[in-house]
């Protein structure tokens, strides 16, 4: 049903969020649509652009693909260096969808980055936790540039 609506209105503007639905403005007036066994969103009021119904995406990869656990096996000689590259690799591979903070360890955020820092001068401990393959797999890149050694757990 969605793909019809997408098919004959290319691009919306939403228009209203609410929790169970968003309305969105088209050329032909406002339409409602309708969550169903939502679990998560991202929609801004004001927002304009191409309507597309994905089923691969950066948002939906936390739920639709493989995630695995990542520890750190030595130290960094860096720790503020490779925390930057690592938060512009995961913005970058989820075109600014996702951030690392997500896959971090702790609440609030901000405790979490601290101790990845410290995580990282050590040499042990965790890095990401139940973060999409695609994720992992440029975080260990990043860390195996900078002399970091990883390993996984699913």
């Amino acid at each position: 049903m969605l793909d019809s609506f997408i098919d004959r209105y290319s691009e919306a503007t939403i228009t209203r969020v609410q929790t169970t639905y968003l309305e969105v403005a088209v050329s032909t007036g406002v339409f409602r649509i309708q969550y169903r066994d939502k679990v998560e969103f991202v929609a801004k009021p004001s927002a304009q652009g191409r309507l597309a119904q994905m089923r691969d995406h950066p948002l939906l990869w936390d739920y639709n693909g493989p995630c695995d656990t990542v520890y750190l096996s030595n130290a960094a000689l860096d720790p503020p260096h490779l925390l930057a590259e690592l938060q512009r690799m995961v913005a970058t591979v989820t075109q600014g969808w996702r951030s690392l903070e997500r896959y971090l360890f702790l609440r609030p955020k901000a405790s979490a980055v601290t101790l990845l820092t410290q995580n990282l001068a050590n040499g042990s401990g965790l890095l990401l936790q139940s973060a999409p393959i695609a994720i992992v797999e440029v975080v260990r890149t990043a860390c195996q540039q900078h002399g970091v050694t990883t390993y996984c757990r699913p």
